[in-house]
C-alpha cells in the first residue's frame, strides 16, 4: 500500500492451494480489512463460493475462445479434488 499510495483490499494467498491457508488465516485477514481472497485451487466460481477462498484458473495466451468458454463452463473444476489429493501427502 505504501509502495501504491492506494489502499489494497484484496489478497491472494502465495501458494494458495488447500494446505497453504486456513480458517485462521481467513480471519486474519478479516481483520486486517481485506473483502477477498484469491486462491491457486483451480476452478470456477458459483454463486455462494465463500470470497475468501475464490478459485483461480489459468488462462493461456495460446486458448482460442472455444477454450476459454468451456473452461469458464467448469471443464477443469475436477482439477481441484486433484490438488486437494495431492495436497494431503505433505
Amino acid at each position: 500500500e505504501e509502495s501504491l499510495q492506494h489502499g489494497v483490499s484484496l489478497f491472494a494467498y502465495p501458494y494458495g492451494s488447500y494446505d497453504t491457508f486456513d480458517d485462521a488465516t481467513i480471519d486474519a485477514l478479516k481483520a486486517e480489512g481485506f473483502g477477498a481472497a484469491f486462491t491457486t485451487i483451480a476452478g470456477t466460481n458459483r454463486p455462494g463460493t465463500e470470497v475468501f477462498r475464490l478459485r483461480r484458473t489459468r488462462i493461456s495466451w495460446v486458448d482460442q475462445l472455444p477454450e476459454f468458454q468451456i473452461t469458464m463452463a467448469g471443464a477443469l473444476d475436477w482439477y481441484a479434488g486433484y490438488q486437494w489429493i495431492t495436497s494431503r501427502g505433505r
